[in-house]
């Protein structure tokens, strides 16, 4: 085989290849991403019976022990108190003045908790630190130094609260899948 030959086949299998690439493109400016290979699950248990289930995916190969907000493509949580629903927020609804904090050891596989909601051991998931933030008809998740609870139709619900460094684990997921509305619209919002 000659050189030429070689090129040949090579750009035959990349032309072959284009349309996968621009399928896994599309899914992602559309707004959904059907499975990600590093993607978590986690159940919160609050107080009094309030409960979320939620699910992530982080950029692969990102080379860090600590995910950040920046380094989240999906996210979502679905909020319960019993077993009646409260609503749900997904990385979708990010806006610029939403609070969003992320922390998560990617080795330990536990979400930093413990510090102030703000900090880089706290989370905010559409829920600042004083209980607002989740909007009218919204929710949201808040883990600062005061303790961990969730926020309803923008009042902070003080029955759900936990302590501050109660552990939150998560559990890979590779098959997890996400919709539209749990991905993150640009990459314009950290």
């Amino acid at each position: 085989m000659n050189g030429r030959q070689g090129m040949d086949r090579r750009d035959a299998r990349l032309r072959a290849a284009a349309p996968m690439a621009l399928a896994a493109v599309f899914l992602v400016v559309a707004g959904g991403v059907a499975a990600a290979a590093d993607a978590y699950r986690f159940t919160w248990l609050g107080a009094d019976g309030y409960r979320i289930e939620g699910a992530f995916a982080l950029r692969e190969g990102a080379g860090q022990a600590v995910a950040r907000g920046r380094d989240v493509l999906c996210f979502e949580i679905h909020g319960f108190k019993g077993e009646a629903p409260l609503g749900s927020w997904g990385l979708g609804a990010l806006e610029p003045d939403s609070a969003w904090g992320f922390g998560f050891d990617r080795n330990a596989r536990r979400f930093l908790v413990g510090g102030l909601s703000y900090g880089p051991n706290g989370q905010q998931w559409n829920m600042f630190g004083d209980g607002s933030g989740c909007g009218d008809g919204g929710f949201g998740f808040n883990a600062g130094s005061a303790g961990q609870d969730v926020c309803v139709d923008d009042r902070m619900r003080v029955a759900s609260r936990i302590a501050p460094a109660t552990p939150l684990a998560a559990t890979p997921d590779p098959s997890a899948e996400f919709g539209p509305a749990a991905c993150r619209r640009s990459n314009l919002v950290s």
